[in-house]
């Protein structure tokens, strides 16, 4: 009940449930679920007096990551001081940022031994499919009348939804693109990097119903004019699809490309009648140029990024600390990026501007944690990889086509929590912890003859 509660909570990303007591974790809904799981795995672990942790490489490489961010956090504690930015002190981020990583590994941890204790092998991707889609049902149906609002702006949708929003967004305002149940249309998408190829797995095994569940989403996709949102969609659609092709070289494979095909013409359909300008806009923002649209926002990301990645350079070894990135970026911010008003609230010394964000996690870690810690949390989700795809191919060498797609429905969820440390730059977001717990949990209870 604590995974399932987790898993369905997870879209729900800005709620005003927890004010600010919880910090960084503070809108994150999963949260709950996650104290819940933590309190029930522990009382299990007394009963049983003994904790069962995962015996996975990776494990033990993100638990190595871990020690070490601790290490170097404390490590800069004793060299630096207490350095001051916009009101806050570097003992207070490094001290906050490592307790927010060690509740996301614990989170891991007991969801491994969470799945693990109630199912072996393939019913662990089976049940945290069954949980994957019934978290679908409340973003989808608000998803449904949000898009009504965005079609007819006048039909009083906006209204009905800005009330029941005072209930799980900090921002219950709305424009004219899709959130759904998230705070932001970006952040809807995040959650689809995580959410859409188990989706895609159960259409590909059940049939009509589920390719309807799919197609609803693909319009959802599309009204979220998110670029976030779109690649995710084109990355786990068209991955999940070669990856079919390659293990399995059926005839049915062909049948699920020409449907993917008219998903991905539904996404965009209803972006193009939704609203044609800002869908062109979307796929002409990667672009630099000053006067495009988008400027403003790729500009800061990129010279966030390349900033972090200058301060990772300086600092090769340890970094310089997790969550104190902040106190160090400025030097090495680019020249093109001078000029950017959202850059220059973030250098601004004052309480309330908005904290220096990297917009990547994968740079943010190797400013902060250094090469080695970058190079330890990497690899623990590289040979997480491996494993998903090894199961994978193993299945379809057995001839069993269910386990397959359920191994690349684990695979491709795992790929889309890489791809998405490249836009976005934060621990908290669950669905890493339970992709990992689950992972490791199959993996444990499943042969390697793929039988």
């Amino acid at each position: 009940m604590a995974l399932v509660a987790a898993t369905v909570l997870l879209p729900f990303n800005s709620v005003p449930w927890f004010g600010s007591r919880l910090g960084e974790l503070s809108g994150e809904a999963w949260i709950a679920g996650a104290a819940l799981l933590l309190g029930s795995v522990a009382l299990e672990a007394l009963a049983r007096g003994r904790v069962q942790l995962p015996r996975s490489p990776s494990w033990y490489l993100l638990a190595s990551w871990f020690a070490w961010a601790g290490l170097s956090a404390l490590l800069w504690v004793a060299l630096s001081g207490d350095l001051v930015l916009k009101g806050r002190t570097l003992s207070e981020k490094l001290t906050l940022q490592v307790a927010v990583a060690g509740f996301v590994l614990s989170v891991a941890a007991a969801s491994y031994a969470g799945f693990k204790s109630r199912c072996k092998g393939e019913a662990v991707l089976v049940a945290l499919r069954k949980a994957v889609y019934t978290s679908l049902v409340v973003p989808l149906v608000w998803a449904a009348f949000e898009g009504l609002a965005i079609l007819f702006p006048d039909s009083g949708f906006a209204e009905l939804l800005r009330t029941l929003s005072q209930a799980i967004h900090l921002k219950p305002e709305y424009e004219a693109r899709l959130r759904s149940v998230s705070g932001e249309a970006s952040w809807f998408g995040v959650w689809l990097a995580f959410a859409l190829p188990w989706v895609l797995s159960s259409a590909f095994q059940v049939g009509r119903s589920a390719w309807a569940v799919l197609l609803l989403l693909a319009a959802s996709i599309g009204l979220t004019f998110s670029r976030v949102a779109w690649a995710v969609t084109i990355l786990a659609g068209g991955g999940f699809l070669l990856s079919e092709l390659w293990l399995l070289r059926r005839r049915e494979a062909f049948i699920n490309a020409a449907r993917i095909v008219m998903g991905i013409l539904v996404l965009g359909s209803c972006a193009a009648l939704a609203d044609w300008e800002r869908a062109k806009g979307v796929l002409a923002s990667l672009t630099l140029d000053p006067g495009a649209p988008h400027w403003i926002s790729n500009s800061t990301r990129l010279g966030m990024q390349a900033a972090a990645i200058g301060v990772a350079v300086s600092h090769p070894v340890a970094g310089v600390g997790l969550g104190a990135f902040g106190f160090h970026f400025e030097p090495f911010l680019p020249v093109w990026t001078f000029g950017n008003p959202e850059l220059e609230e973030y250098v601004a010394d004052f309480p309330g501007t908005p904290w220096p964000s990297v917009h990547g996690l994968w740079a943010r870690l190797a400013a902060e944690t250094g090469f080695i810690g970058l190079a330890l949390f990497g690899a623990g989700w590289l040979l997480f990889l491996s494993d998903a795809w090894r199961k994978a191919a193993l299945a379809a060498q057995a001839g069993s086509r269910d386990a397959c797609f359920l191994w690349l429905a684990l695979f491709w969820s795992a790929v889309g929590c890489v791809v998405i440390g490249f836009a976005f730059d934060s621990l908290r977001f669950g669905g890493y912890w339970l992709v990992l717990g689950a992972g490791w949990a199959a993996c444990a209870g499943s042969p390697d003859n793929g039988k």
